[in-house]
């Protein structure tokens, strides 16, 4: 196989000793390996003498925005040649930053791309445009390798479903060392660039307080960066100039730190840490604060190592005196941390990334033409339906026709149409004769519950009579009018801004934002077809089934910041609240529902659930707890206690609380709850017995 690794240099840096311990094992394997890097400088790490080490010299400090367009111009000409020249049979891109650099040279080339996520993706970057950029990327690129299963989450599904985990490997050269922990050095060592993220200073400080107890053993750094001078300081402030040093860089860092009393990582945020990795596999006994991600992946605390919280000076103090006066204590960590040579081998690790460059090469092959054929027609086809303004008329006409296929060439058996419709999904392994789980449990009830007040409570329009006798009035969102059919509707009474919701269907609604603007004759024929459908034909849903159809305009809920709406929903169960589900950026500025959005999942303390359903959650620190929280607790407490199972969704508008819906099969039963033990507690919230 002929590989590439790209990334920017090869100078000191975990990602860069992760691409010199991979191409040496490929390059040993005997296949043909390039590292290509953008500076000119020479590679910190050995390489075999069989790499093709390539510098692009394309590095310049310039600010101006055109002199930085030409250079990004001249990077992806270099790199265009580069890739025409050595046709390799995969890209590995161990920086994200690179990949629209890369990607943009792989048009029409067509060689399979990799990234490597390196870092916590959850606080790098820092700037909302690369962080959506990287999103969009993932998407876009063959295949992504992340070394963490948190890290993996944070991605689209997309992404997530053509990606792999795969930690970092180890050295090979860490298999030289003794299986035996001596620890006569007496020395604490730590490893790191010096910045303000590995948390020296923290550690620093923690030895402080007990560097008199420890006269004998000092602390040593090894590493270099821009955090020097202000550590520095800090060393002469603490009077500990003899007793704590900043090596700077080492070639042989693992020779420098064998025998060490301990190892010592103090970051504040990590990817997935090489230092203590090594530090384990050559035997040192070690101590991590539990920032994420990685050393919680590495470490089980006070088993292999131990675990601190970060910048837990007091606790990283006692924990450092634990293992100098407990040498039998040391020695089994060390022991224990030796097994790290097993599970991430340089060959175990390597051949995992073989293992999936051979799968991301041979999908690409099969899907390539496909695609491509697939796209071009596509793209042909939808211009020339928008040069002859047909495109929507034909969205319209396949709409028809969907539904014609409903009616009258689907099943009339409810169960039968069920399992067509789950085997179309691929979800034939649902048992819906004897649930256990969520989904299944809502496939039960939509086959066998029949009860008149789910009828009511579906329909838009008569829902308002059940939220008014159960005494919440003032939550219901303001009613200009119900009509039987859109020309019913007499526009000069409205204002002009207003929404337009049809009673019986999920979706079935229109924002208008300008009264003026509306294009009445499109909307007639809109609604003058949705009124004659009946949803239960697409989900086999009983509740829809007999709603008389008629359209209702509402008041358009609109924050004063211009802030996106949230969706609260919450996921009841005879009557007892247990999950909130929070969506974010659900309406089009249409009304529409959009198809990406965002779900953030809570208990009913407003913690944050270890759980994942269909949508990508959105960042959890920028989602404040509502004020008025437990009255909509005993709102839906009441709302929901007739029934099984209802999800009653409310809105949060200037502090004011609105009613949305009551929904009775979330998800219409097809949710991809992960992990699937909460798609089992969940079913077993349901109770069937009364039926």
């Amino acid at each position: 196989m002929k590989i590439l690794f790209a990334i920017s240099t090869m100078q000191d840096g975990g990602a860069e000793r992760t691409v010199a311990n991979l191409a040496n094992y490929f390059a040993s394997q005997n296949n043909e390996v390039i590292i290509m890097v953008l500076d000119n400088n020479e590679s910190f790490y050995n390489l075999d003498i069989k790499i093709d080490y390539r510098r692009l010299d394309l590095y310049r400090d310039n600010k101006k925005v055109i002199n930085k367009i030409l250079r990004y111009k001249k990077i992806i000409n270099k790199i265009r040649k580069l890739l025409k020249e050595e046709r390799p049979d995969i890209v590995l891109s161990m920086n994200y930053k690179l990949l629209p650099i890369i990607i943009m040279a792989n048009i029409f080339i067509n060689i399979p791309i990799v990234c490597s996520e390196r870092s916590n993706p959850y606080i790098y970057p820092s700037g909302l445009t690369w962080r959506y950029l990287r999103r969009i990327l993932s998407i876009v690129c063959d295949g992504y390798i992340f070394q963490t299963e948190r890290a993996k989450k944070y991605f689209p599904l997309k992404t997530q479903s053509k990606s792999v985990i795969i930690q970092n490997p180890i050295s090979s050269q860490c298999e030289l060392y003794k299986d035996r922990y001596m620890g006569d050095k007496k020395q604490i060592v730590a490893v790191g660039r010096l910045n303000k993220v590995k948390g020296f200073d923290s550690l620093i400080k923690s030895f402080s307080r007990i560097a008199d107890k420890i006269q004998d053993i000092n602390l040593i750094i090894y590493g270099e960066g821009p955090e020097r001078k202000n550590l520095t300081n800090l060393i002469e402030k603490l009077k500990l100039d003899n007793r704590v040093t900043l090596y700077g860089k080492s070639t042989d860092v693992l020779n420098e730190i064998k025998n060490s009393k301990m190892f010592i990582l103090s970051s504040r945020n990590e990817g997935m840490p090489n230092s203590l990795m090594e530090a384990m596999a050559i035997g040192l006994p070690c101590i991590s604060t539990k920032c994420e991600l990685g050393p919680e992946e590495l470490i089980e605390n006070n088993i292999n190592g131990l675990l601190v919280e970060v910048d837990d000076v007091e606790e990283m103090s006692k924990s450092i005196l634990k293992l100098i006066n407990d040498r039998g204590f040391a020695k089994i960590l060390s022991k224990n941390a030796l097994k790290i040579r097993e599970t991430n081998s340089l060959k175990k690790i390597s051949m995992e990334y073989y293992t999936y460059f051979q799968r991301v090469i041979e999908k690409k092959k099969c899907s390539i033409i496909t695609e491509e054929i697939i796209s071009v027609g596509k793209n042909v086809l939808k211009n020339i339906l928008i040069r002859l303004n047909l495109l929507e008329y034909v969205y319209e006409k396949m709409d028809d026709i969907e539904w014609l296929r409903l009616r009258y060439f689907t099943s009339k058996d409810d169960y039968k149409y069920a399992i067509d419709y789950l085997s179309i999904r691929n979800k034939e392994n649902y048992n819906i004769k004897s649930p256990k789980t969520f989904d299944e449990k809502l496939w039960w009830l939509k086959l066998n519950y029949r009860d008149n007040l789910l009828t009511l409570c579906t329909d838009k329009y008569k829902v308002r009579d059940y939220i008014t006798e159960c005494g919440f009035e003032d939550i219901l969102v303001k009613l200009y009018g119900k009509y039987d059919s859109f020309e019913d509707i007499n526009f000069k009474s409205l204002p002009s801004e207003f929404i337009i919701k049809a009673n019986h269907v999920s979706g079935g609604n229109y924002i208008c934002r300008d009264k003026s603007k509306l294009d009445k004759k499109k909307l007639s024929r809109k609604y003058k077809k949705l009124l004659k459908r009946n949803y239960y034909l697409r989900s086999r849903e009983w509740n829809y089934k007999n709603i008389k159809p008629c359209l209702i305009i509402e008041e358009v809920l609109n924050n004063n910041d211009d802030l996106p709406l949230l969706d609260y929903k919450f996921m009841c169960f005879n009557g007892q609240p247990k999950l909130l589900f929070i969506d974010i950026g659900v309406a089009k500025n249409d009304g529409s529902h959009s198809r990406n959005y965002y779900r953030n999942i809570y208990d009913m303390n407003f913690e944050p659930v270890n759980m994942k359903e269909t949508r990508e959650s959105y960042n959890y620190e920028l989602i404040d707890k509502p004020i008025n929280f437990e009255r909509r607790i005993k709102i839906v407490r009441k709302l929901s206690k007739p029934f099984p199972h209802a999800r009653v969704d409310l809105y949060n508008v200037n502090g004011k609380i609105y009613f949305g819906e009551i929904t009775f099969y979330h998800g219409g039963g097809v949710n991809n709850i992960e992990p699937q033990e909460i798609a089992f507690e969940m079913g077993n919230w349901i109770n069937l017995s009364r039926f």
